[in-house]
């Protein structure tokens, strides 16, 4: 990301936040030196499996949790010591949190009341908000008359309403069921590019932070593993974890085997595919633990008396021949997983375009190619 004309919208530097151990134990690092900076207008998600780290971060963020060390800035000032209600931040929480003895209207209202805006600026941003997320036909409903996406709405307008410098979202769709949670994904995305206020979201959905951010930090055991783009976080994971975390891998096993005039290459199943990499620091010597992933809708399927021919230009095609163990129909593909001679196996995801494509069974025997630079390495 190019540097900012000015501040970071929030940025963090070596942020830990410790608790207490169980009975006077060794305390719990639940944040561990997390350094990120967040840009202006940015989507931005904290993605990780539950207890890595990415709500307590959150909520550091908020003031509702002091860090135990490091510092806090949001618009380039210190918030270390700042409380919630003095941040230019608002929150939007998972269980919505509306009065349900009020209107829709008076819920969007209440921070504006408490602020002691003036009765026609507070009318005229409530009508602003509720226009923005859709609901100025439902402004005298009460929450209970709502449905999930509908209350996920006024949440949403309750925060915005307030102008804050820096939305944040606490697994805000956790709630909601599938087809919902989609479409609310896209209408956030929209309203956030709408505002142009900065959103920091925390979710575990690794297709919702991939759909919906403009960057990802993913975190594991308080540590942020990789921050990047979308496209550089699944096409170029840094480690097996965001590799495995993101979307669905395949690992094979691979082995230094030569490395001449600088240029090294490594086996895998069993010598039978040859692949060169780069070392990205590492010492050939060492031979350090080396992983080769691919995605499975990488992997190409076809029968066995088919040469997969019309590779790329200046691009080498890995094939071989294995069984198919399973066969899965999902709708827009089909999940296969190949056994191959070595022991060792792929899953496929083959896209059902049926005037295309050819079913397979299990007990088939299928052939399968990848292409050498959709086989991405692994260090460590």
């Amino acid at each position: 990301m190019d540097e900012p004309n000015g501040p970071y919208a929030v940025e963090l530097r070596q942020l830990t936040k410790q608790f207490p151990g169980r009975g006077g134990g060794q305390p719990v690092t639940a944040v561990d030196h997390v350094s990120l900076q967040i840009g202006q207008g940015e989507f931005f998600t904290l993605l990780g499996p539950s207890g890595c780290g990415k709500t307590t971060t959150l909520r550091m963020i908020a003031g509702f949790e002091l860090p135990t060390a490091g510092d806090l800035l949001i618009q380039g000032r210190a918030m270390t010591n700042i409380p919630p209600n003095g941040r230019p931040v608002n929150t939007v929480f998972q269980n919505y949190a509306l009065f349900p003895h009020m209107t829709v209207a008076d819920n969007v209202a209440f921070g504006l009341r408490v602020k002691r805006v003036s009765k026609a600026e507070r009318e005229q941003r409530v009508q602003e908000a509720l226009a923005l997320v859709q609901l100025s036909d439902l402004r005298q409903r009460r929450p209970a008359q709502l449905s999930g996406g509908q209350q996920q709405r006024v949440a949403l307008a309750r925060a915005i309403v307030n102008q804050p410098q820096v939305l944040l979202l606490d697994e805000p769709l956790g709630a909601l069921d599938l087809k919902l949670r989609r479409e609310m994904q896209l209408e956030l995305k929209h309203l956030q590019a709408h505002l142009g206020i900065t959103f920091i979201y925390v979710t575990h959905d690794q297709e919702e932070a991939l759909t919906m951010s403009d960057r990802i930090a993913v975190m594991q055991q308080g540590v942020v593993q990789q921050a990047a783009d979308p496209v550089t976080i699944y096409e170029h994971p840094v480690n097996r974890f965001v590799a495995d975390f993101i979307g669905e891998s395949n690992f094979l096993a691979a082995r230094v085997a030569a490395t001449t005039n600088g240029r090294t290459e490594v086996d895998l199943l069993h010598g039978a595919w040859r692949l060169p990499v780069s070392l990205n620091g590492h010492g050939a010597a060492s031979q350090p633990a080396l992983t080769i992933t691919v995605r499975p809708e990488k992997v190409l399927l076809a029968p066995p008396a088919e040469l997969l021919n019309g590779a790329m230009a200046g691009s080498k095609l890995y094939c071989a021949q294995g069984v198919v163990q399973e066969a899965v129909y999902i709708g827009t593909d089909t999940r296969y997983q190949v056994a191959l001679p070595t022991g060792e196996s792929l899953v496929v995801r083959a896209p059902n375009m049926r005037q295309r494509g050819q079913d397979y069974k299990v007990g088939d025997t299928v052939q399968v190619a990848v292409y050498e630079e959709d086989l991405r390495p692994l260090w460590g």
